[in-house]
């Protein structure tokens, strides 16, 4: 197909294929976005299972690739094991939240084109759909135009389905991977909580 033919079928569509050519621009964006944002918070997950196991016998472990929130968070939940533990959950809780709510920043734009896109398609055809069939009032011997015009109009339908299903596949990836970073924290964060309870169990028994 031609950039000629193209810009034929992007005509046809009508004035939606606008807003819905921004739609799929908007979508990579942000999954691009997100994707080098997650990407430098992974990067902890290296040497997770090595960190976790020594955090479980009281020890620290310096996470592999440490960089981004998640690193600096375990750093500083690391510093403050003299705390009481409840202290400590909290604190970690309030921290980890902020983080999450971070990396789930944009993702709602992706969820909102999903449902969008379709409907500015649907529009696009129903108002197409109109003007083919205004050929009516003109004079017999069109239905030629008429088919021709509601096959044009369904081009944005089309379109639309098209940038909703790219929303969705950006959105279940990033999701699926925005659960797998949360399941880490939580476990490095069970981690962190049971070698503190450990470490100080043992230091109140040697000074007993």
């Amino acid at each position: 197909m031609d950039l000629e033919r193209i810009w034929q079928l992007f005509q046809a569509g009508g004035i939606v294929m606008y807003p819905l050519v921004f739609c799929s621009i908007l979508v990579l964006a942000v999954t691009l976005e997100r994707h080098w944002n997650y990407k430098e918070a992974e990067q902890f997950r290296k040497g997770k299972d090595e960190f976790v196991r020594a955090l479980l016998e009281g020890r620290w472990l310096e996470p592999q690739g440490a960089s981004g929130p998640i690193a600096k968070l375990l750093k500083d939940a690391y510093s403050w094991r003299g705390l009481e533990t409840s202290v400590q959950l909290q604190m970690f809780e309030n921290t980890a939240a902020s983080i999450m709510g971070r990396f789930r920043e944009r993702i709602s734009y992706l969820e909102t084109i999903v449902t969008l896109a379709p409907l500015l398609g649907l529009l696009g055809t129903v108002v197409g759909m109109i003007q083919s069939f205004q050929v009516l009032a003109v004079k017999t011997g069109q239905m030629q135009a008429i088919t021709g015009g509601v096959g044009e109009a369904l081009v944005a339908t089309a379109t639309g389905l098209c940038v909703a299903v790219l929303a969705l596949l950006c959105h279940s990836w990033l999701c699926q991977r925005l659960d797998r970073l949360a399941g880490d924290l939580e476990e490095c964060g069970a981690a962190l909580l049971t070698g503190s309870s450990f470490a100080a169990g043992r230091r109140s028994r040697e000074t007993a």
